[in-house]
């Protein structure tokens, strides 16, 4: 009995072993299994050339499709790949909304659960707007682009939770809809474009949680109030039309802003916003003239002084760029790295990239 027992607890101790060993190479089987499969979408990737989140057409040469026809096994690889299928563009034209959304289906299927990047160039009427939002996965949200280009509300566009939320961009006439988006349920949400034809007072954004911001053809009364909520912007584009605000505006303090890209497409000179900027970590600059008035040099170095920043770069708009003479400005501020006139651009939607930095 002693001596069985004996070797009942050698033996255990030596399929311990060979179990801990068969551990170990199970665990370095799958980390080369990894490493290959990173290699391999790494390939796939390159090969269709449309890197994400940038979403490629549903069909086409640049459409990930076209890795499944060139033979089964490449077939079986792509189909086999779901990151190749997470960034979905759905397409302005509805000739065959059918086979669109039965497409936009098989794509979210391929995508299995990873988190998506999705655009929608059109809504349309409320019944097709109800048959696009039940396919997409709105708790898969990682970077979402709308665009409204029909004369009534969409229905159901922005409801419910969306965790993975990075990155929205709302483009087109929304009709005075309510858009609302609260911190519980996008607590991931860092960058908002906001393009024209939204009123901005029925959006409602956990705003200080934002990193970067773009607003296009907004009034000073209507980005003013956001500002002031925003405090954690490090980048921020602003579009501004209309007139200088009638009453003095309070302080708009950024504390982290380092790029601020303020464009007025009129000709009218709007006063009294510059003065308001308070932005101690600012860098980049890129201001219309319009904005600094007739004494534009006195206006900009009173902003530098209260802001306690420390520009690199500056960059000034004009209509007429030959007008204003860049030697006033380097004189006037040796410190700032680089100083550069510019034609004054009223910026399109393509303009608001992803990656609004690289424009600089």
């Amino acid at each position: 009995m002693i001596h069985a027992l004996a070797a009942d607890r050698v033996r255990v101790a030596d399929l311990e072993s060979q179990i801990l060993g068969l551990e170990r190479s199970i665990a370095t089987l799958r980390k080369e299994r990894d490493l290959a499969q990173k290699r391999l979408d790494s390939d796939l990737h390159s090969l269709h050339a449309t890197p994400y989140p940038l979403r490629p057409p549903l069909r086409g040469p640049l459409s990930p499709t076209v890795l499944t026809r060139i033979c089964r096994k490449w077939r079986e690889i792509a189909l086999a790949c779901p990151t190749l299928w997470r960034a979905i563009s759905i397409p302005s034209s509805y000739n065959n909304r059918s086979r669109v959304l039965a497409m936009s289906e098989q794509w979210l299927r391929k995508s299995g659960c990873r988190p998506l990047s999705i655009e929608i160039n059109e809504l349309f009427s409320p019944s097709v707007d109800s048959e696009i939002f039940a396919i997409i996965h709105s708790a898969r949200w990682e970077y979402l682009k709308l665009r409204n280009a029909n004369d009534r509300p969409p229905l159901g566009t922005l409801e419910g939770p969306m965790p993975l939320l990075r990155h929205l961009e709302l483009f087109g006439h929304w009709c005075g809809s309510f858009i609302g988006i609260s911190r519980d349920e996008a607590p991931l949400l860092r960058t908002v474009v906001i393009g024209d034809g939204l009123d901005l007072t029925n959006v409602v954004m956990p705003w200080v949680q934002l990193t970067s911001l773009t607003m296009e053809l907004v009034f000073i009364y209507e980005c003013a109030p956001i500002l002031q909520e925003a405090s954690n912007l490090i980048f921020c584009v602003l579009g501004i039309i209309g007139e200088s605000p009638v009453n003095e505006l309070p302080d708009i303090r950024l504390p982290f802003l380092e790029t601020l890209l303020v464009s007025h497409p009129h000709r009218r000179p709007i006063t009294g916003f510059v003065d308001a900027l308070v932005l101690p970590r600012l860098r980049t600059l890129q201001m219309s003239e319009q904005f600094l008035g007739k004494k534009s040099i006195e206006a900009l170095a009173s902003f530098i002084s209260r802001s306690g920043c420390t520009l690199q770069f500056l960059r000034i708009t004009n209509e007429d760029p030959q007008v204003t003479d860049l030697r006033l400005y380097r004189s006037a501020f040796p410190s700032i790295t680089k100083i550069v006139l510019k034609k004054e651009k009223y910026l399109k939607d393509d303009d608001y990239s992803l990656s609004p930095a690289a424009k600089m």
